[in-house]
């Protein structure tokens, strides 16, 4: 049994379902003090068809998520004591936001898992020299498992075709911030909740669009990814190898796991100058 953190939209209040390990039922609940609801940790992700054990008595409804008889019926206050018919409420959302806000700092390689669905993420980097005329861009390459369906977010397509992926838009100066108005060079709203089904895989790439033929003059280079509704730093990953000889660089993959979303630190240097052309690498590839 593992523990998922959970929120009513209506009331506020709070429950902590009990669900499978595999995530797919909630097998009960229980109440806790704020301090308690805080410091913990959802341990689990629900799959889009979870059932709860036991359902609405009044409606009979088993899928979580998808009843609204206390709603309907005027029996949802902030008075109403929380009930196991709360657990297939619809508003009753689970919040998967991490306990505390300790950056998690990848290498070369590792995983984390991505625990909130609305996020920033935000690329950097120098130049060693003054850095004017050096056009380097960041993208987002949407993949299919198989590789078959993709679509990219990038300086010519700002938006995906889903609205899950907005691209804030290019930085051509190479000076922090000039896009964003923070200290990233450039940024990508991602809502990992609204992402097409038909992809698997999220790729974030840069590449050298003009002013130098690789990576040379470019150093300390950065992944972010942040909370967007709070702006505290999640993920952190700092490129650390020598880029001399690339004009792109694949820095990590956000993929699904069964219902939830991980992020794994990649940092792969390549030859490929173009975001379509990388596409067409990136669907061959698997890290």
């Amino acid at each position: 049994m593992k523990l998922i953190r959970a929120k009513c939209e209506i009331t506020g209040k709070k429950l902590v379902l009990q669900a499978s390990d595999d995530g797919k039922e909630v097998l009960g609940y229980f109440r806790t003090d704020e301090k308690g609801y805080e410091s913990m940790q959802s341990q689990v992700r629900l799959t889009a068809d979870a059932q709860a054990k036991q359902g609405l008595t009044s409606c009979g409804c088993r899928k979580i998520g998808s009843c609204l008889h206390k709603f309907q019926t005027a029996h949802c206050s902030a008075s109403t004591p929380m009930d196991k018919g709360c657990i297939v409420c619809r508003h009753l959302k689970p919040d998967y936001r991490r306990a505390g806000r300790e950056t998690i700092q990848l290498k070369d390689g590792e995983v984390a898992a991505l625990e909130l669905m609305k996020l920033k993420v935000g690329v950097g980097w120098d130049c060693r020299r003054n850095g004017d005329g050096i056009d380097v861009d960041s993208s987002v390459i949407m993949l299919s498992a198989d590789g078959k369906n993709g679509e990219e977010v990038a300086f010519y397509h700002l938006l995906s075709e889903d609205g899950s992926i907005r691209h804030r838009g290019d930085n051509l100066t190479g000076r922090d911030g000039d896009v964003a108005g923070t200290d990233d060079d450039e940024n990508i709203d991602v809502d990992l909740d609204r992402v097409s089904r038909k992809f698997d895989r999220l790729i974030f790439v840069i590449n050298i669009y003009s002013g130098a033929s690789n990576f040379k003059s470019i150093s300390n280079l950065y992944l972010n990814i942040y909370d967007t509704e709070t702006g505290d730093k999640l993920i952190g990953y700092v490129v650390g190898r020598n880029y001399s000889n690339d004009v792109s660089i694949v820095i990590g993959e956000a993929y699904r796991v069964g219902g939830a979303w991980e992020f794994k630190a990649i940092g792969e240097g390549t030859n490929i100058p173009r975001v379509p052309e990388l596409r067409t690498y990136c669907a061959r590839k698997h890290w």
